[in-house]
């Protein structure tokens, strides 16, 4: 072993490094890649794409990345369920009156040339149970029980909405100097009420999951699989402060899906390393009309989809902790002398009166669109009446 090693150490003296600048002019890529499913009883959406090359400029990959196209879903009867462009990319087809017994297949025209992938049946429904959650120190872990009459295979995914507020309910608004308020005001500016429909206190955000989650239950005793953990949440998590709902989306799947799902998220896994699978590799289920041969990665199925929902309260759980933040001190009793000159510096009013002067907070205490990337944008399904 000390041979070897010695003879790699003179090879690493003795030899010299040159600058190496790879020719990539002649690497060409811009192969298609058509994500989605066909999901019967709801709107289903499917985005187009495509690699660009590596030499590529930024308006060239602009211009790659969401090729313009028709789209549509045809059933084994002849039917087409037209897809709306939303811009982007993203195709969106209403398959609320699709029939479960027929196999269904998507159909892209872009750039005259026509792709379509292989027409699938859905694979027999599977229910969600139950959705439930345990808490475990300072995490809370969610889970979900599948019930099925028989073997087969599944994809998990969720989206999760949430309500917080900001540290500080504003009772307060602050109305900036102007010609048009009472005399007195005019340069120091004015502070009034804050109508309730106007209050920064509640805010509502969103988030769809992006791990990939495979499961099956071949090889298993039972058809149903019991208490699956699909996500978690720390303590000091923001989604979890206030009032947190999760939607649970279980898809049946065929086991060439599977596979191509497995094969991607083995890719995703391993990072780049030196053992990677290879992603020339992935070929799904899509093919181009005119020539077979073409690249075209994507894999299409039919699915019917299986829902659930699953809300929390942190008033049931006392589990969020806050953590503070280095900007939450108040300035209290501020006369208005000096309400235009901290409105400048990014503090609001919150809470007082003209008697006894008014309480400010640097703004992102009072305003929760400035913290935790929500918006006023509440769910019209939400379960209570903030607004």
């Amino acid at each position: 072993m000390k041979k070897v090693l010695f003879i790699l150490a003179v090879f690493a003296v003795s030899s010299c490094v040159y600058p190496f600048t790879p020719d990539i002019s002649q690497i060409s890529d811009g192969r298609i890649v058509i994500e989605g499913d066909i999901i019967l009883g709801t709107e289903s959406t499917f985005t187009l794409s495509r690699i660009a090359d590596l030499d590529a400029s930024k308006e060239e990959m602009d211009n790659m990345s969401h090729p313009k196209g028709e789209v549509w879903v045809e059933s084994s009867d002849g039917k087409k369920y037209n897809a709306n462009s939303q811009g982007d990319g993203i195709y969106v087809a209403d398959m609320s009156g699709a029939e479960e017994n027929l196999s269904y297949s998507l159909h892209a025209l872009i750039s005259g040339r026509e792709y379509r992938s292989t027409p699938t049946a859905a694979q027999s429904s599977c229910t969600i149970a139950a959705l439930e959650y345990e808490i475990d120190g300072t995490v809370l872990n969610l889970y979900a029980d599948i019930a099925s009459s028989q073997k087969g295979y599944y994809r998990i995914s969720f989206m999760e909405n949430w309500e917080y507020n900001s540290l500080y309910r504003d009772y307060s608004k602050y109305m900036k100097p102007s010609k048009d308020l009472p005399e007195e005001f005019r340069s120091t500016g004015m502070i009034v009420d804050m109508p309730a429909d106007e209050s920064m206190y509640h805010c509502w955000n969103s988030r769809a999951s992006s791990d990939l989650m495979l499961f099956t239950n071949e090889g298993m005793d039972s058809f149903d699989l019991k208490k699956l953990q699909f996500h978690s949440l720390q303590n000091t998590d923001r989604r979890i402060s206030y009032v947190y709902a999760v939607d649970v989306y279980v898809d049946p799947i065929s086991k060439d899906e599977y596979d191509y799902l497995d094969h991607l998220k083995e890719i995703s896994d391993y990072n780049g390393s030196l053992f990677s699978p290879n992603p020339s590799e992935m070929r799904g289920n899509i093919r181009c009309a005119a020539d077979t041969t073409e690249m075209v990665i994507g894999y299409i199925n039919t699915i019917r989809r299986s829902t659930r929902r699953l809300f929390i309260y942190n008033y049931d759980t006392n589990f969020y902790v806050r953590t503070a933040a280095h900007y939450e001190d108040i300035l209290e009793k501020v006369q208005p002398g000096s309400w235009w000159s901290l409105y400048l510096q990014g503090y609001l009013p919150f809470d007082g009166n003209d008697r006894d002067g008014y309480s400010w907070a640097d703004k992102r205490c009072v305003d929760c669109t400035l913290v935790g990337g929500g918006s006023k944008s509440k769910p019209a399904w939400w379960p209570n009446t903030d607004i």
